[in-house]
């Protein structure tokens, strides 16, 4: 991702960035619902790096393994069926810190074939 690659898309809140991805400075602009959903307070000076960071390290708590499933690349329905079955269900309703739920990022990731939960087989998984 290259300099101001988000910068003016106000309606911005979902961005899934893997690890190894490089970003080029100011990606996300103040203006995006995702900087305004952030921790950082919107009127002062914060660097990259810092924005960078938690963006890619928002799913890292064990209470959010099924967000870092769905919105990651390509998202296997293995991986899925097995957090579901030890989280349950419930778990796809479950928002994270910019208010996104799993089944919001599966319904927009385009890496994957499992467009909603509900396309589970969801005898497998009680």
């Amino acid at each position: 991702m290259d300099y101001c690659a988000f910068d003016g898309y106000t309606k911005l809140i979902r961005l899934s960035v893997p690890q190894h991805t490089q970003i080029g400075e100011y990606v996300i602009g103040g203006g995006t619902a995702l900087m305004k959903a952030s921790p950082f307070p919107i009127d002062s000076y914060v660097s990259d790096e810092e924005v960078i960071e938690w963006i890619k390290s928002r799913h890292e708590d064990n209470q959010f393994t099924l967000h870092r499933a769905c919105s990651s690349y390509n998202p296997l329905d293995e991986v899925v069926f097995d957090i579901v079955k030890r989280q349950s269900l419930k778990a796809f309703k479950k928002k994270d810190s910019v208010g996104v739920t799993p089944s919001q990022y599966l319904s927009e990731n385009p890496f994957t074939e499992i467009k909603d939960y509900q396309t589970l087989s969801l005898g497998e998984i009680v």
